[in-house]
C-alpha cells in the first residue's frame, strides 16, 4: 500500500481567502515542483512557498519536518493535490479540481513580474518630523532595488518573503518611525510586516538622502533608516520571544538604547542596540573588515540555521565571534 504524506494543520492558519500581495495565478502542471516554478521566477523555493502560505519559512528555520507537513496540508486541502511520487510530499499535477478557496483547482501564486512605478521622491522638508504622530495613509511594497539592498545586508534566507513587507507613512506620537508584525490588509496589499517611515515612505529607500528630513531624531541617511527598520523585521522573523503587535516598539520604549557600540554578546543588547549595530556597519561601507562585521556574518546572516544556533552565536562576545570568524576564514568558509 502506497504511503500517504504526513500532514499538519498550521497554527495560525493562512485563510483560504488569502491572496498573496501582487500575486499572479499559476495553474500547476504535472512535472512541476516548487523548485522548478521558483527557479523560473528567480526565487528561493521556500520564498515561493512562504509567499503563498506566510509563516512556513519561519517554521522551517526551527523544524523543517514540521514545515513540510504543513505544506503538505495546504497542498491537499487548498490546492487539491492528491498524488505523491515519493510517499513524503504531495505532488503537483495537471487537471486538479479539488481544493479550497483561492487555490482550488491546482492554483498557486507567483510574485508579479513587474512592480508599480516608484512613488515620487518628496522634497526634503520636515513635514512629518517633530509631528504629533499620525496613522498611515497608504502602504506600498518594496521596489526591486530595495529588495536587493535588504538581501545584500541580511541575505534573503534570513528574511521572510520580501513581498509580505509593507512600507507606510505612519509615525509614532513623537514623530519616530516604527515597525510592526501584524497580518493585515491595506491599500490593496496583504502584509505580514509593516515599516512606517513618515514621508520617507515615498522615497527610494536605497538613497543617501538625509533621514531627518522626514522623521524625528534620526540621523544618517534614508537607506540607513531602512536597514535599521529591516533589522526589526529580522528580529520579528527569527526570534520567537517577539510576538504580537508592537512587541519591538514596546521593548524600544522601555529598554531601547540607540547605541552602535559592540563587544558584548548580541543577545545582551536590546532591539534598538542590535538594529543600531547593523545600521552602523552598513553606514560605514558594509565591509568584512569592519569591527562589527562578526555580528553581521555569524549572527544576523546565520539565523537560517535555527533558533538553537542563533542562541549560541548570540551568546558569544565580539572577541569570541572574531575567533570563530578567523577560523572560518582560515578554512575558506567565510562566505
Amino acid at each position: 500500500m502506497a504511503r500517504v504524506p504526513n500532514e499538519e494543520k498550521a497554527v495560525p492558519l493562512v485563510p483560504d481567502s488569502y491572496v498573496p500581495p501582487r500575486g499572479d495565478r499559476h495553474a500547476v502542471k504535472k512535472g512541476e515542483t516548487w523548485v522548478s516554478i521558483a527557479n523560473a521566477s528567480g526565487l528561493d523555493p521556500w520564498d515561493l512557498i512562504d509567499f503563498n502560505f506566510p509563516g512556513t519559512k519561519r517554521t522551517k528555520q526551527t523544524d523543517s519536518q514540521r514545515a513540510m507537513r504543513q505544506v503538505n496540508w495546504y497542498l491537499r486541502e487548498y490546492v487539491g493535490c492528491k498524488t505523491s511520487l515519493d510517499g513524503e510530499n504531495w505532488a503537483f499535477d495537471s487537471g486538479l479540481i479539488q481544493g479550497k478557496g483561492v487555490w482550488k483547482g491546482g492554483v498557486i501564486y507567483t510574485p508579479a513580474k513587474t512592480l508599480p512605478p516608484p512613488l515620487p521622491l518628496p522634497r526634503c522638508s520636515p513635514t512629518s518630523a517633530k509631528s504629533p504622530g499620525r496613522r498611515p495613509t497608504f502602504y506600498r511594497l518594496l521596489t526591486n532595488t530595495e529588495k536587493e539592498l535588504a538581501a545584500t545586508v541580511f541575505q534573503r534566507r534570513n528574511l521572510p518573503s520580501l513581498d509580505t513587507i509593507g512600507i507606510g507613512d505612519g509615525l509614532l506620537g513623537d514623530g519616530y518611525p516604527w515597525t510592526d508584525m501584524t497580518p493585515m490588509s491595506d491599500s490593496g496589499l496583504q502584509m505580514s510586516f509593516e515599516i512606517n517611515l513618515g514621508d520617507a515612505a515615498r522615497a527610494d529607500l536605497t538613497t543617501k538622502q538625509a533621514a531627518n528630513c522626514f522623521t524625528t531624531g534620526v540621523g544618517g541617511t534614508v537607506s540607513d533608516l531602512f536597514i535599521h527598520e529591516m533589522t526589526h523585521v529580522w528580529q520579528y522573523h527569527n526570534r520567537k520571544s517577539l510576538r504580537g503587535r508592537f512587541s519591538v516598539g514596546i521593548s524600544s520604549f522601555f529598554f531601547g538604547h540607540y547605541d552602535s557600540s559592540g563587544g558584548d554578546p548580541w543577545d545582551s543588547y536590546d532591539v534598538e542596540h542590535q538594529a543600531s549595530i547593523v545600521e552602523k556597519w552598513y553606514h560605514d561601507s558594509a565591509k568584512p573588515t569592519h569591527i562589527l562585521y562578526p555580528y553581521i556574518q555569524l549572527v544576523v546572516r546565520a539565523a537560517f540555521a535555527g533558533e538553537d544556533a542563533l542562541r549560541y552565536a548570540g551568546g558569544l562576545t565580539l572577541n569570541e565571534l572574531n575567533r570563530d570568524l578567523a577560523d572560518l576564514r582560515s578554512r575558506g568558509l567565510d562566505r
